[in-house]
């Protein structure tokens, strides 16, 4: 047994997405309904991530897979779509570049988050998400959007469309000039894992913002009180070889949770007689600990997750993350990109918690 899997099996990573042409849905978030996780392997990934938050996934009265979509574009709320990444490459002889339209295109695209530009000599390589598509095409661009740069947008759409034909609904002809290309450059390698842990691990995970997208499960939305809180490794570890009399036993009810969840549980029940219950659980999830569990669709850049890996992987990570981190490693060399993942090795951390990159 790798000493990674000697901790609380709720700190876990699992591989759900890796450009290939399948999207895994893991077991723990719930099996999805027939109407559920349809389209393609994109569409798919952004309504997974958008379920993860409302723990949705199978749900009886969950919408289903167009429904989905359609709500998400209406509300406006797009960031599931960040994790749908992908690549065009746009023919651009030098002996004529810049061409006006392709100049002011770049010109916006450069400055937007989401979007990874490369100028090669016969074409430039454009890798960006859906959100960033459909903010750019819809006018909200943070630029002046002149009719050359909506001609750019529209051959940007028509190039991604069969990518996610539901979401972009725009089924014209491609542009014969621009073309959806497989990656060859780390920062147009994507990769998507679920992680699991604690509260205070998904806090650090949100400090890695760049070519990154996450989606965590919502504290508003859901009922926390019977969600088990995650025994931190060091806590195991210190505990190992003590009288069960002894023990602290985090997961079996250490005093401290039970008395939050009746604080929580009472908040909830005193404020949901006037209140939306959502606002209610928006304030009754002050009392619930960093250790309380939560998920998390995490994708990055092949580039992103060999940084974080650096990082978390590491002594000085806190071990928790470290824990995580090393899992992470395994399910990101089983991937389709594993390739770039295999000159990294794990030895034990120092102080024996977990393992760290050699």
């Amino acid at each position: 047994m790798s000493t990674s899997e000697q901790f609380d099996p709720n700190i876990h990573a699992e591989l759900v997405y890796d450009g290939g042409d399948k999207v895994h849905a893991p077991e723990r978030l719930g099996n999805p309904k027939p109407d559920q996780l349809q389209g393609t392997p994109l569409e798919q990934l952004a309504e997974l991530a958008g379920r993860v938050c409302y723990d949705s996934l199978g749900a009886e009265k969950a919408r289903g897979s167009v429904a989905y979509h359609a709500h998400i574009r209406e509300v406006g709320h797009l960031s599931v779509y960040e994790h749908c990444v992908f690549t065009v490459e746009v023919a651009t002889p030098r002996a004529t570049w810049p061409d006006p339209l392709t100049y002011e295109l770049l010109e916006v695209l450069v400055n937007r988050p989401g979007v990874f530009v490369r100028i090669l000599p016969a074409s430039v390589r454009v890798t960006c998400n859906l959100r960033s598509v459909l903010e750019f095409f819809n006018g909200t661009a943070t630029s002046p959007v002149t009719p050359a740069v909506l001609t750019n947008g529209d051959r940007l759409v028509r190039a991604s469309c069969a990518l996610a034909p539901v979401v972009l609904s725009h089924r014209d002809p491609v542009h014969p000039s621009w073309s959806v290309v497989a990656p060859e450059r780390d920062e147009e390698k994507w990769i998507t894992l679920l992680m699991c842990g604690s509260r205070g691990m998904s806090h650090e995970l949100g400090r890695h913002g760049d070519f990154t997208a996450i989606s965590q499960r919502s504290t508003r939305f859901l009922d926390e009180d019977a969600t088990p809180w995650v025994e931190h490794p060091l806590l195991t570890t210190f505990q190992r070889g003590l009288p069960s009399e002894v023990r602290l036993d985090l997961i079996g009810g250490l005093p401290l949770v039970e008395a939050a969840r009746d604080v929580y549980r009472g908040v909830v029940r005193v404020l949901a007689v006037k209140h939306p219950r959502k606002q209610v659980r928006g304030v009754a999830r002050g009392f619930l600990g960093n250790a309380l569990y939560t998920e998390v669709i995490f994708s990055a850049s092949v580039a992103q997750w060999r940084y974080m890996l650096r990082m978390r992987c590491s002594d000085a990570a806190d071990a928790e993350i470290r824990v995580l981190f090393s899992k992470a490693l395994r399910e990101l060399q089983r991937s389709n990109h594993g390739d770039r993942f295999a000159d990294l090795g794990l030895r034990p951390a120092t102080d024996g918690i977990g393992e760290v990159l050699i």
